[in-house]
């Protein structure tokens, strides 16, 4: 399962509606959502987006978003925003979660 995936699964467990709004342009290059979001989920009164990754790469995915000139947009539409860092940790999966 993708980071993608989990992140998904994690937030329709609080009750959202999510998906992966990032699109695969080329077999390598993908297109993230506003060029910053991965996952976008919606719950009565709600919605979050979010950067999701591996735990390595946490601390570059937070500064992608940070930098990003959408990030004023969606926090301005009262959205919610999270990077989320996946790591396996004796077979369990485990998620570092950051509001911005």
């Amino acid at each position: 399962m993708t980071p993608n995936a989990r992140s998904v699964a994690l937030l329709e467990l609080e009750g959202y509606k999510a998906d992966i709004v990032e699109r695969r342009i080329t077999r390598i290059v993908t297109k993230d959502f506003l060029g910053c979001l991965d996952v976008i989920g919606m719950r009565k009164g709600q919605t979050i987006g979010v950067q999701t990754t591996t735990a390595d790469h946490f601390a570059n995915r937070r500064r992608k978003l940070q930098a990003s000139p959408m990030l004023p947009w969606m926090i301005g539409a009262g959205w919610r925003i999270e990077v989320h860092g996946w790591r396996e940790k004796d077979g369990e999966w485990i998620v570092r979660r950051e509001a911005l």
